[in-house]
């Protein structure tokens, strides 16, 4: 199976596949049988390189600032918790100079609430590391703050990862979360939670098909919490419940941000509670849609009607400045469409 957004070069992975002047390369297998073998071998600056396979362990940074990298790339190297534990750990103070690159994440367990959860696939807590080209697969667990928690003055980035199943995201107890370039699909529930002062930031990502909860879509923030959008696309959020794209809730204040997205078959009506339009955003509806309601009908044919002949308005659907008989005919010749 291959996906395109694993193989996308950047200036990021360029930059994690050197290995500083000075710094040790550890090869598992090799000269190390276990990734946290050469984990603990390590000092600052150094590189483990994980050969393909699937890796039975729980590994932890234990506050080193290195790299974490594979030689083959995601979908040929599995780091599977066995359902007992965190995948991966980094939470005693690692920098942006840490960073893990190129593993799939599966079959971890959650534990415990609120700002000392741990999360089933990751959890990240006072600490800024880089996951680069990753892929996350919901697991379980008995806790319930989500297979990834980025807690307590945390601030990592994701990058160019995929979340194929509906792996969830909480962030809180103010830390920070920035996910960038990468790809949301196929989830049966709500992905995303920012509550307790947490913040998150999405940059170019794609969300598709996720069947949230019918009054939060992909997710909500809550308690002094922000979630901000910047050129996202969101497609089918919710598409058969209430489709809802996003919710905040009280206490304030707790709020979403969007710009420069694009909305497909989504208006601003799916977005809920406290929320804010930075501009650029397009919602993509039927041509023909006037008032925005998914479909092309008699509503529409009576707002032409009820605006003809005045000019710049916003139900030009002919962009000739004007309400004529070509917004007419282009409301009758897409009548009943809908999406």
């Amino acid at each position: 199976m291959h996906h395109g957004i694993l193989t996308t070069c950047s200036i990021t992975a360029l930059f994690l596949g050197v290995t500083t002047a000075g710094a040790a390369e550890r090869y598992v297998p090799g000269d190390h049988d276990t990734i946290q073998a050469a984990i603990d071998a390590s000092v600052n600056g150094d590189v483990v390189t994980v050969g393909p396979g699937t890796w039975p362990e729980q590994i932890n940074f234990n506050g080193r600032n290195i790299t974490v990298r594979s030689s083959d790339g995601a979908e040929a190297t599995v780091l599977d918790g066995s359902s007992t534990g965190s995948v991966v750990t980094i939470n005693s103070g690692e920098s942006e100079q840490a960073a893990l690159q190129g593993f799939t994440l599966a079959n971890g367990w959650m534990t415990g609430t609120s700002c000392s959860a741990s999360g089933a696939l990751l959890e990240v807590s006072n600490a800024s590391p880089l996951i680069t080209e990753c892929i996350f697969f919901k697991s379980g667990g008995d806790g319930t703050d989500g297979d990834i928690s980025i807690q307590n003055q945390a601030n990592p980035t994701i990058s160019n990862c995929l979340f194929p199943d509906g792996a969830t995201t909480y962030v809180i107890c103010f830390a920070n979360l920035t996910v960038k370039e990468s790809e949301f699909r196929d989830a049966d529930t709500s992905i995303m939670i920012a509550h307790y002062g947490g913040n998150m930031l999405f940059e170019s990502c794609t969300f598709t098909d996720i069947a949230g909860n019918d009054d939060n879509g992909l997710g909500w923030a809550w308690w002094d919490a922000t979630i901000e959008f910047d050129a996202c696309t969101f497609t089918r959020i919710n598409w058969d419940g209430a489709r809802k794209v996003f919710n905040s809730t009280t206490p304030d204040p707790a709020y979403g941000v969007f710009s420069n997205c694009i909305f497909n078959c989504h208006v601003p009506s799916d977005i809920t509670g406290t929320w804010y339009d930075n501009g650029g955003n397009n919602y993509i509806v039927p041509v023909g849609d006037s008032n925005l309601d998914r479909n092309v009908d008699i509503f529409d044919l009576l707002i032409i009607i009820n605006n003809w002949g005045q000019p710049d308005s916003e139900f030009d659907q002919s962009g000739d400045g004007s309400i004529g008989v070509d917004d007419l005919l282009i409301i009758l010749s897409n009548w009943d469409s809908t999406c």
